[in-house]
């Protein structure tokens, strides 16, 4: 069982990597982005002095295939199980749920500690202001978030910690 650290409490809410427009699925550029994010993430909690393997982790994904996949790389990355949530998913006729995912987070975080969602655009670039002011009481601002791109909030402490992307090259 993986010890409870207080002092690693963070949310992070990461864009699905690209896609094909067709089938909704993560192109091979998509899965790199993921992969090379999940990387940059790992290095994050190391730099903060945690290893994924030795504190409590949940992913939770949008229903999309996109986000499920992006969701499954980081899962298998981080070393622990995703699992998905409509409340996540925007676009195709889903309507964003601000007050959903907050919910969603506040069912999660006295047992985790991280969460994780994977999600779209719309939560990525917006989610952390309303996050911030419903949780903190401040205006964290709106993000432009790429693909694959992660927004890390140390709700504790009341700040945006990091804004991660990956860094690829395409061949």
């Amino acid at each position: 069982m993986k010890k409870r650290l207080s002092r690693t409490d963070l949310l992070g809410i990461l864009r699905h990597g690209s896609y094909d427009q067709k089938t909704g699925r993560l192109d091979c550029t998509g899965k790199e982005q993921i992969d090379l994010i999940s990387k940059k993430i790992i290095e994050f909690l190391c730099r903060r002095g945690t290893k994924p393997q030795d504190i409590k982790i949940t992913i939770v994904s949008s229903t999309a295939p996109r986000a499920q996949e992006s969701a499954a790389i980081l899962a298998k990355m981080l070393g622990t199980e995703y699992t998905s949530s409509d409340v996540l998913r925007s676009g195709d006729g889903h309507k964003e749920d601000f007050e959903g995912a907050l919910a969603l987070y506040n069912s999660l975080k006295n047992e985790y500690d991280v969460v994780i969602f994977v999600t779209h655009v719309e939560y990525a670039m917006d989610f952390p202001n309303h996050f911030g002011k419903d949780q903190l009481a401040v205006n964290l601002g709106e993000y432009k978030v790429d693909n694959a791109g992660i927004v890390i909030l140390d709700w504790r402490i009341h700040v945006v910690m990091d804004y991660l992307i990956p860094c690829y090259t395409s061949i």
